[in-house]
């Protein structure tokens, strides 16, 4: 058989897939569609794989903040155990350097402290001989205390022994005498008021150890001689305003400028804080915490004449409610009433027990 080509038809034998339909083939379009849909769960399993390995890093970083604090507390609780077993041994030492020259009177401390103890157990009614046997004994001992050269020493380490020893804490401005009751009371706070109220009535009005029994009978029991301690009015007549008892007060601390508690500096930016907040009051009140024996200055409170007026009244109440006084207390209380041109009912007397 014989066959004829045409010149201008095209060979298609070479022909390649490039261009071609596949449709037209007949061959599946979603081979591409398969493709990119991997692509897509292998971008998402590498985008999960980068939020954990965050993750853990953050982790990680948590627990070591976490094990820093940890260390940084622990550290901190040894050092705070540290201190306060410095501060005991501190306190030790104090107390064996000042034992020889205040241990008799710790000592008669101690022992009125245990007869006070075998009261409270063995007397709850009808017990007012012992009561006021033990009352006389204390009256005694404070007339020892309140008389010796070592009264600063003895009521510190008294104070000491009450706080680190009885977890009992006194007031910084409480008299000597009410430090030597508590003494003996110890955690009895209500007992150590009443029977320091009654030493103090009797030491006010001359009476000694000897003669307080009779003292208490002749007023018939410690509570008539409490209450009138606490009903005690002011003596003074004519201080019937309060610019009076302002005057009179503020006079009275003026006087103790002369004989300060305690003295201090302040740094310049705190003095002129100072002066920058000042209203119009004379004084100055500073805030304190008591730690380890010492007063920390921790704020200044802003003054002001309210303010001033109000602590002026509590000053002129504590000078009127004060029973033992010195002659130099006396000398001091005369001269302000003289300049300020009052008058007493009874002239004020020195009374404080000084062993002669």
């Amino acid at each position: 058989m014989a066959y004829e080509f045409d010149n201008n038809t095209t060979d298609t034998t070479t022909e390649t897939g490039e261009g071609l339909d596949f449709g037209k083939l007949g061959i599946p379009t979603k081979i591409s569609t398969v493709t990119a849909v991997m692509d897509k769960v292998a971008e998402k399993a590498a985008k999960k794989a980068e939020r954990e390995a965050k993750k853990a890093a953050a982790d990680a970083v948590k627990a070591a903040e976490k094990a820093s604090k940890a260390e940084e507390r622990a550290e901190a609780k040894a050092a705070k155990e540290a201190a306060k077993a410095a501060a005991k041994e501190e306190r030790e030492q104090i107390r064996r350097a000042t034992f020889q020259r205040v241990a008799k009177y710790l000592n008669i401390g101690d022992a009125l402290a245990k007869q006070h103890d075998g009261y409270i157990t063995k007397y709850v009614k009808n017990a007012d001989a012992d009561l006021y046997a033990l009352l006389k004994d204390i009256h005694a001992f404070a007339e020892k205390v309140l008389a010796s050269d070592a009264l600063e020493d003895v009521i510190k380490q008294m104070r000491e022994d009450l706080r680190w020893n009885h977890e009992i804490k006194t007031q910084a401005n409480s008299p000597a005498l009410n430090i030597i009751v508590r003494y003996v009371t110890r955690t009895n706070r209500k007992n150590a008021c009443v029977y320091a109220r009654v030493i103090r009535k009797a030491m006010a009005d001359g009476i000694t150890s000897a003669e307080l029994t009779e003292y208490i009978v002749k007023a018939n029991g410690i509570d008539n001689i409490r209450e009138a301690v606490a009903k005690k009015a002011p003596d003074i007549e004519d201080v019937k305003t309060k610019a009076g008892i302002w005057e009179y007060a503020e006079s009275f601390l003026k006087a103790q400028v002369a004989k300060p508690m305690a003295t201090f500096k302040l740094g310049y930016e705190h003095s002129a804080y100072m002066a920058d907040t000042a209203r119009g009051g004379r004084f100055h009140y500073f805030v304190c915490e008591f730690d380890q024996g010492e007063y920390k200055v921790v704020d200044v409170l802003l003054m002001d004449k309210d303010l001033e007026q109000q602590m002026l009244d509590r000053v002129f109440s504590n000078l009127m409610q004060q029973t033992i006084l010195t002659q130099e207390d006396v000398d001091l209380r005369n001269a302000i009433e003289a300049k300020l041109g009052l008058k007493r009912t009874k002239p004020l007397v020195a009374n404080a027990y000084t062993g002669n």
